[in-house]
């Protein structure tokens, strides 16, 4: 991930459509539209770094706040929604806390109507648009964009952002990939996928120990060589069809394929 401010060149181009607002004229207003769009995609990039060791290595070069918000929905369903954050003493029933202040947040839903809504107005008129005289009208325009610059606003009015609060698994993969695994977001007998090469990872508890304590195994499939009998294993997420396994002692080679087995006895 790039260690830019990215609030800050969020705030830069919120900055520049007010004042391109403020102008009152069409052009100006619809350039607003295109800041604004740039100050919800820095906006939401600055929150997906705060998931960058739980997501894949592919998700940064997503840029749609749709495609982004859904990324992080994947790893922590609350990514979307804007919270409180507060302290309380311990072992308290909610009250004499101190409130720190609110992480605001675009919904996916909001940010995916409203971006799609701004892109409308970067464009050219079609031609039925401009046949039927059907076109946004400088109002409408500048409505749209008074709305989102509100809803904007209020994401800078607050200090508190890039929360991502939770319990977490801490794994280092074989292929030298570290990463983070929030519990409850993923089931356990899946296992744990490293989001660079797709390893898979089971958690192996150790019942006897005081405190829970566990481990990590890569999830690997046993087979015995055809020819020398040799224990082979090949990682779970490996196997497919037409793959070739060659013994680690013979150097016999197979090949996975699928196949129906006779089950009636005919």
């Amino acid at each position: 991930m790039c260690k830019l401010n990215l609030r800050s060149l969020a705030e830069a181009c919120f900055v520049r459509a007010k004042k391109l607002i403020a102008k009152g004229d069409e052009y100006s207003v619809r350039y607003a539209c295109l800041e604004l769009r740039f100050a919800m995609e820095y906006l939401i990039y600055q929150q997906m770094e705060y998931y960058k060791d739980e997501l894949p290595d592919d998700a940064i070069k997503k840029w749609t706040p749709r495609q982004l918000i859904s990324e992080m929905l994947t790893v922590d369903p609350y990514a979307d929604q804007s919270s409180t954050i507060a302290i309380y003493p311990e072992k308290s029933s909610g009250e004499g806390g101190y409130r720190l202040g609110d992480d605001k947040r675009f919904t996916l839903k909001w940010a995916n109507k409203n971006y799609n809504a701004l892109s409308n107005f970067l464009h050219a008129a079609n031609l039925h648009q401009l046949y039927s005289g059907n076109l946004h009208s400088h109002e409408n325009i500048l409505e749209k964009a008074q709305d989102i610059i509100k809803v904007i606003e209020d994401k800078f009015s607050s200090h508190i952002f890039g929360n991502n609060l939770g319990v977490f698994y801490n794994l280092e993969c074989l292929c030298g990939r570290k990463f983070n695994r929030r519990q409850g977001s993923f089931r356990e007998e899946d296992g744990i996928i490293c989001p660079s090469c797709g390893a898979i990872h089971d958690i192996v508890r150790d019942d006897t120990a005081i405190g829970g304590k566990f481990s990590y195994k890569r999830r690997q499939i046993l087979y015995k060589c055809l020819s020398c009998e040799t224990d082979n294993y090949i990682d779970a997420h490996k196997i497919s069809f037409g793959k070739i396994i060659v013994c680690t002692k013979c150097g016999n080679k197979v090949k996975i394929i699928f196949a129906l087995e006779q089950l009636n006895g005919k």
